[in-house]
């Protein structure tokens, strides 16, 4: 039960992450910031770690949302109906069941795509950097190129 509260307060999280990323008036320095800070090796690993866990949850909550729909077939197949206080406790389990099935499913999904979007933006970031280094790289040869040709016609002039 824990579990699903854990698993809801890191839904809002990621929920709060993506709009912060997102949202078009946040500084493009804080996003930088902020995805180079997801790609450190602990925070990288942590996130892995919580994965994996919401990753148990889920699939642990469709095994548990598929037993009570199977009971539920099982109540329906017999002759004679339970009693009201069997079937209220049989809906109770099964509500619980289903909203931690949904709570699961949705962080799941959430957690899926805001791993992308870091990864999209981790990408973007170092190909920006690298196609900066060239430009800096040619801009340098070039102007090493012209220093050279200069210094040849200098000494063409000479002789």
């Amino acid at each position: 039960m824990v579990l699903y509260y854990l698993t809801c307060g890191f839904l809002i999280f990621l929920l709060l992450f993506l709009s912060l990323i997102l949202l078009p008036f946040v500084s493009p320095l804080l996003v930088k910031k902020i995805v180079k800070l997801c790609s450190l090796p602990t925070i990288s690993l942590v996130l892995k770690i919580i994965f994996i866990a919401i990753g148990l949850l889920f699939f642990e909550a469709s095994y548990s949302l598929y037993k009570f729909e199977t009971r539920n077939k099982i109540m329906k197949q017999q002759e004679v109906p339970p009693s009201q206080d069997t079937r209220n406790e049989f809906l109770r389990f099964r509500f619980r069941a289903q909203r931690n099935f949904y709570l699961s499913e949705m962080t799941f999904i959430i957690m899926i795509i805001t791993w992308r979007i870091v990864s999209l933006l981790n990408s973007h970031e170092t190909k920006l950097a690298n196609e900066k280094r060239k430009l800096e790289r040619d801009s340098l040869t070039s102007e090493s190129e012209k220093e050279e040709k200069e210094t040849k016609k200098e000494i063409k002039k000479e002789k």
